[in-house]
């Protein structure tokens, strides 16, 4: 199913791509940053959005 892309920033290819980066470094906040986001964005995301929360949690 498409998704549609998040007012804030969090598209589906940067969420995909910041679970491969999480997944290669553990550290929110580095992997947010390399995607130009913030780590309180991806936090928000977290809460926001159960299936990134399941990524995220495995």
């Amino acid at each position: 199913m498409p998704v549609r892309t998040r007012r804030d920033g969090w598209t589906a290819e940067r969420q995909a791509r910041f679970i491969t980066l999480l997944a290669q470094g553990g550290c929110v906040r580095s992997a947010a940053q390399v995607l130009g986001l913030s780590r309180e964005s991806a936090w928000r995301l977290r809460h926001s959005d159960a299936r990134h929360a399941a990524r995220l949690h495995g």
